[in-house]
C-alpha cells in the first residue's frame, strides 16, 4: 500500500511538473515570437541579431490624452484593447512582428525575426490597416480619435531582454526615424521615410 501511495504521489507530481511546463510554454509563446521563444527554451544567452534590411511601423493615437481624461477607467482600457487586438490581428495577417504597446502607442517590425521579402510594402499596407481599424472603431463607438502612422526602413539589433518580464524589442537609428516619421506626421494618415516612399 505505502508503494502505491508513493506511486501515486509519483505520478500526480510528474503530471503537475509537466502542466506547469506547458503552462510556461504557452505564456512564452504568447509573449515572444515563436523562433525566439524555441532559441531561449533551448538556453542560448544572451539572444541578439542585427538585421540589415527591415521595415518598422509606429502608431499614435491622436486625441487620445484629452479622451482619457474624460471617460472612466474601465471604459478607456475597453476601447485601447479593442483598438490593439484589431491592430495585432492585422499584423498576424501580414506577417508583421508586434514589438510592443506603450500607452496608447503601437510598433511592429515587417522582417524580423523571421525575413520578408516584400517588407517595406507590407510595413506600409499594414499602417493604411491600422488606419482602416481606427476609423471603424470611431465610427461604431463615436470616438474621437485619429491615428498617426510612421514607416521606415533599414537595419537595427533585435534581442530579448529581462529576467521577469521577458521582452522581444528592437533597437536603432531606422526605429527612431520611424517614430519621428510617425510623430511629424498628420492624423490619418501614413508618413513615410524617403527609403521607403
Amino acid at each position: 500500500y505505502s508503494l502505491e501511495l508513493a506511486d501515486r504521489r509519483h505520478f500526480e507530481l510528474r503530471r503537475r511538473i509537466a502542466a506547469e511546463h506547458q503552462r510556461a510554454e504557452s505564456l512564452l509563446a504568447n509573449t515572444l515570437p515563436s523562433s525566439i521563444a524555441r532559441r531561449l527554451d533551448q538556453g542560448e544567452q544572451p539572444l541578439a541579431d542585427a538585421f540589415e534590411d527591415v521595415s518598422v511601423v509606429f502608431a499614435d493615437l491622436v486625441g487620445f490624452t484629452d479622451f482619457a481624461s474624460q471617460v472612466a477607467a474601465a471604459e478607456l482600457v475597453d476601447v485601447l484593447d479593442a483598438l490593439f487586438r484589431r491592430f495585432d490581428a492585422r499584423c498576424d495577417a501580414l506577417g508583421a512582428e508586434k514589438i510592443k504597446t506603450i500607452g496608447d502607442a503601437w510598433m511592429a517590425v515587417v522582417g524580423a525575426p523571421a525575413a520578408v521579402i516584400n517588407h517595406t510594402s507590407v510595413a506600409v499596407s499594414l499602417g493604411l490597416a491600422l488606419q482602416e481599424e481606427v476609423t471603424a472603431l470611431c465610427a461604431e463607438r463615436n470616438l474621437p480619435l485619429s491615428l498617426r502612422v510612421g514607416v521606415h526602413r533599414g537595419s537595427l539589433v533585435a534581442g530579448v531582454l529581462g529576467r521577469d518580464r521577458v521582452q522581444f524589442d528592437i533597437w536603432g537609428d531606422t526605429v527612431n526615424v520611424a517614430s519621428r516619421m510617425e510623430s511629424h506626421g498628420e492624423p490619418a494618415r501614413v508618413h513615410v521615410s524617403e527609403e521607403v516612399a
